[in-house]
């Protein structure tokens, strides 16, 4: 059965789950999201243990078959992710596939993923069919304008935020129909203003730093290296009045995403892996080139100063938080030694 995405949660909060779900698409924001709440029930019902098997070049379907026939010594459910690499199946391909989702089984929960379209020579294939009668496939698109409304009700009560009416409207207005600049812009607002109802003032100061992405060109900068540039985005951000916290949160997000790719062994680096961290595919090359530039002590180290950045913010310390945020930001782009320049470090007692 086919469903819309905005109706998946009405879909999990039935009596029974269904033991199949088939995911594609190429709009990174909604397949995320389907695939957090698919794995979050599948973990509230006891199918803690999660493997993954990849439908590629090298795809063996008797190996699926075993697996979806076995069980888990460590587990009674199991958690089964399939990803469909390939833009289209071969007959033998196939076959395995059709043979291996015939098994039905109360100890297995099957997600399907394919991170692309599946053209209509897909869509009518056996296995496709196999899943649209066993099933629920969800495509995961872009929400035309007029349900955009709804999509964004379920993501910030998902958010656990509370938006006026006007906020909502003149949210959807500035962002335009981009749901990773509405996804961000609305965790900004959590940031700021979580608990309280945020207002359609407080989306008005967004659109200074947010629809811009001044931030995000910070980002981009740090991970290619380009100190001056930087120095520069660091400036206008300050003159701007960015509330600090954002800057700080989103650089802290960066140096985690780094971490997590460092600690991928280099063959398993691959882009759905990737966006299963958030990483859409426009960063992936540039993120990848940053975790090797980068050692996971220097990671660590920036981590740890921009901990001790939020704790002096928090505390309302006499401490130059721009001033020491650069110095962070200019390590992390390669420069080691900043006290010739001016900056002085910063101590926090542990």
């Amino acid at each position: 059965m086919k469903i819309y995405p905005s109706q998946l949660h009405k879909t999990l909060a039935q009596h029974k789950t269904p033991h199949i779900f088939l995911l594609y698409g190429d709009e990174p924001v909604v397949l995320t999201d389907l695939i957090k709440q698919i794995r979050l029930t599948n973990a509230k019902e006891g199918y803690q243990q999660r493997s993954r098997c990849d439908i590629d070049e090298h795809f063996d379907g008797t190996m699926l078959t075993q697996q979806l026939h076995t069980r888990s010594l460590f587990s009674d459910k199991e958690h089964i992710e399939i990803y469909l690499q390939k833009a289209s199946l071969d007959p033998t391909q196939a076959n395995h596939l059709i043979n291996a989702l015939a098994i039905s089984s109360d100890h297995k929960r099957i997600l399907m993923i394919a991170p692309h379209q599946l053209d209509r020579k897909q869509q009518t294939s056996k296995w496709f069919r196999h899943i649209d009668q066993q099933g629920i496939i969800i495509q995961a698109a872009t929400p035309p304008p007029y349900t955009m409304p709804t999509w964004l009700n379920h993501y910030v009560q998902h958010q656990q935020l509370s938006l006026t009416p006007a906020a909502k409207r003149l949210l959807l207005q500035q962002c335009e129909g981009d749901l990773l600049a509405i996804q961000q812009s609305v965790q900004c607002l959590h940031l700021l203003h979580h608990p309280n109802t945020v207002t359609e003032n407080h989306v008005k100061a967004l659109p200074r730093y947010q629809t811009r992405f001044d931030c995000f060109q910070l980002l981009q900068a740090i991970a290619q290296a380009e100190p001056d540039r930087i120095m520069c985005i660091l400036e206008q951000l300050q003159q701007q009045n960015t509330p600090f916290l954002i800057v700080l949160h989103w650089i802290a997000y960066q140096i985690r995403q780094l971490w997590h790719i460092q600690i991928l062994p280099p063959e398993k680096r691959t882009k759905q892996a990737l966006l299963a961290l958030q990483i859409w595919p426009s960063r992936q090359h540039m993120l990848i080139r940053a975790s090797q530039r980068l050692s996971s002590i220097q990671l660590d180290q920036a981590l740890t100063h921009l901990q001790q950045l939020d704790q002096h913010y928090k505390s309302q310390a006499s401490v130059k938080l721009w001033t020491h945020l650069t110095h962070i930001c200019l390590n992390l782009s390669g420069i080691p030694n900043l006290l010739e320049m001016g900056f002085a470090p910063c101590h926090v007692s542990k």
